[in-house]
């Protein structure tokens, strides 16, 4: 089946205590080996088209195909992990596409009416969540 705006290649979540949800990942789920990534270097960030300055570590690992990201957040900066947290939320926090046309990809949400909730580049890579929450 085709998927019109690519595959889902990853699985997030937002975590409190990285170091225990690394073991539950690798010990329990058996994922990994996951890498870490400490107080992410993210570029040119922006919740909501005003600028943001996050402090968050990453763990990324794969269980078969899927990538799982691992996210806690270090600071009070306005973010979508912060709302996501304030909002009660547990377990998964979004999915990723890694689309080959990203502008087009990127184009296509706009014209579905969805907004950039938070954009970033990390590595010189533009990386960009749509809210999606009223879908």
């Amino acid at each position: 089946m085709t998927q019109p705006l690519g595959t889902v290649r990853q699985l997030a979540y937002v975590v409190t205590d990285l170091d225990a949800a690394l073991r539950y990942w690798t010990e329990t789920i058996g994922a990994g080996p996951f890498f870490t990534i400490e107080h992410c270097p993210l570029e040119d960030q922006k919740y909501y088209g005003a600028p943001t300055h996050l402090d968050i570590s990453i763990a990324l690992g794969n269980s078969g195909d899927l990538q799982i990201e691992l996210i806690v957040q270090h600071n009070e900066a306005d973010s979508v992990y912060r709302d996501f947290q304030e909002r009660g939320g547990r377990g998964a926090h979004h999915i990723a596409l890694m689309p080959e046309d990203y502008r087009g990809t990127y184009q296509r949400y706009i014209e579905q009416g969805y907004q950039p909730a938070f954009e970033c580049s990390l590595g010189g890579a533009p990386v960009v969540y749509f809210d999606t929450l009223d879908s």
